[in-house]
């Protein structure tokens, strides 16, 4: 009798680990499908309306938007690549701050054929703050810009290897 309910008492344990392990096992799937889920629902909206993440520096939309409008591809030294659009209204306006070497910085030169101005130009006004955008260095900084053109700028804080690019239209 005490075998019988020995082995009655390891099948019901066993049961109730297995449940267990089953249950973890459930919501480790359940958890995994729904961000399966949201990561395809933003890639969809993002094929129709770019998104930009101003708040995580590296996601895989910064990445995008870097390539897009920086019009290069990434090279390692690229790092903490911030991005902000805002397409509402008549106009738009972009900002993307990141960390290069000057190797980088003169990719994206010869490629949009900017140059440096010949005045301090802070660009366009806009009233977000942003921890990753230094309106010192754009307000004191002479920009590259596209020669002959207007709504595109580029900063660069060589001490600290900081770029910080605007487009914008008016």
């Amino acid at each position: 009798m005490k075998r019988a309910c020995f082995i009655i008492a390891v099948i019901l344990v066993g049961g109730i680990i297995s449940c267990n392990k089953i249950k973890d096992k459930s919501a480790e799937v359940s958890r995994e499908t729904k961000r399966k889920v949201k990561d395809k629902s933003k890639d969809l909206v993002n094929d129709l309306f770019p998104l930009f993440d101003a708040t995580v520096a590296d996601t895989k939309y910064n990445k995008e938007r870097f390539r897009e409008f920086l019009e290069i591809e990434l090279t390692p030294d690229v790092k903490n690549i911030y991005a902000y659009g805002d397409f509402l209204g008549a106009d738009y306006k972009v900002l993307i701050a990141f960390r290069c070497d000057s190797s980088t910085l003169k990719r994206i030169i010869l490629t949009k054929k900017m140059a440096i101005s010949t005045n301090e130009s802070p660009g366009l006004h806009f009233p977000e703050e942003f921890t990753w955008w230094n309106k010192e260095i754009t307000n004191k900084t002479k920009p590259y810009k596209i020669k002959d053109g207007q709504g595109e700028y580029l900063w660069y804080d060589a001490i600290k290897g900081n770029a910080y690019y605007e487009q914008f239209s008016l």
